[in-house]
C-alpha cells in the first residue's frame, strides 16, 4: 500500500488545477479505491464529489447531477461504478477525464470517454492518459495498442518502442 505523494499524483493535482482554473470539469476514475480515493481527495482540493462502491446507489444520481450543473463542484471522482450507463454530460462545459491508472483495454476506454462523449456534449471532451514507465506496463500497454488497432483495422507503426509509448499511443488513438 502506497500512502502519500507520487509523481503520477502531482502530474494529476496540477493538471487538475490548471483545467478547473480554465473553466473544466474534470472527471478522475480509480479502480484502487481503498488507499487512492483518499490520497487524491487531499491533493487536488476543489472539495471533489466522490462516488465509489460504498456509495448509496440512491444519493448517486445527486451526486452526478451535482457535478454537472454546480460550478462549485468540477471535480468528480469515480471508481468503476462510474463505467456504464451514467450521462456525465456538461452541455457547453469542457470536461477533461483522467484515469489514474491506465486503461489496459480498448472496453475500458471507450467506456470512460462514454460517460462525458454523449449527443448531449456540446463543449469539448479531453481524454487524459498518463504512463508510467515500467517493462511491465510497457508489455500490457503494447497488448492494448495491439488490440485497439484489431478493433479498428489499423497496424501498430514498426518503430513502435515502448519507451515511446505516451507519443505512440497519441498516435495511434488519432489514427
Amino acid at each position: 500500500n502506497f500512502k502519500g505523494k507520487s509523481s503520477k499524483l502531482e502530474a494529476i493535482m496540477n493538471l487538475t488545477n490548471k483545467l478547473v482554473e480554465e473553466g473544466n470539469k474534470v472527471i478522475i476514475k480509480t479502480n484502487y479505491v481503498t488507499d487512492v480515493i483518499e490520497d487524491i481527495v487531499q491533493s487536488i482540493g476543489h472539495d471533489p464529489i466522490v462516488v465509489i462502491g460504498d456509495t448509496e446507489r440512491v444519493n448517486r444520481n445527486s451526486l452526478y447531477w451535482q457535478f454537472k450543473n454546480n460550478p462549485k463542484k468540477p471535480v468528480l471522482i469515480i471508481s468503476s461504478v462510474g463505467e456504464e450507463s451514467i450521462d456525465l454530460t456538461t452541455n457547453d462545459i469542457p470536461v477533461a477525464l483522467i484515469p489514474y491508472e491506465p486503461e489496459i483495454n480498448p472496453r475500458e476506454f471507450n467506456q470512460f470517454t462514454g460517460r462525458a462523449y454523449r449527443r448531449n456534449q456540446k463543449a469539448p471532451v479531453t481524454h487524459y492518459t498518463f504512463v508510467t514507465q515500467s517493462e511491465t506496463l510497457n508489455r500490457m500497454m503494447l497488448g492494448y495498442l495491439q488490440n485497439l488497432a484489431e478493433q479498428h483495422g489499423i497496424k501498430v507503426p514498426k518503430k513502435f518502442r515502448p519507451r515511446t509509448i505516451d507519443t505512440d499511443m497519441l498516435a495511434m488513438r488519432k489514427a
